[in-house]
């Protein structure tokens, strides 16, 4: 505000002050913004820089492929063909079951 007062010839006067606070206002989140920005622009140098120096790196040579499986055989696990598996699931009563049984507690 001295800088406009005195170019303005020492005289200050409202229409200056609000015209000043306007332009100091609709710069604030710009002027913020700058130093992130500019720490973000940093970030993307290095990670461009990073993708850059993989994607140079010499191809691998391909692995060679895995042998082929031998065909599965009822007993070859030690584990009984499907149609002689059982599931099954514990049953509990759970309106006698306490919570030191193991139970939740509904």
């Amino acid at each position: 505000f001295v800088y406009i007062s005195q170019a303005g010839g020492g005289l200050l006067d409202a229409a200056d002050v609000f015209a000043a606070l306007s332009v100091f206002t609709s710069l604030r989140m710009a002027l913020i913004m700058l130093p992130t920005g500019l720490a973000e622009w940093a970030r993307i140098q290095v990670s461009f820089a990073r993708v850059e120096r993989y994607l140079e790196l010499p191809e691998h040579a391909p692995l060679p492929p895995l042998p082929p499986l031998p065909p599965a055989t009822p007993d070859a696990v030690g584990t009984p063909p499907l149609e002689e598996a059982e599931a099954a699931t514990p049953r509990r009563d759970l309106a006698r079951a306490s919570p030191s049984d193991g139970a939740p507690s509904w």
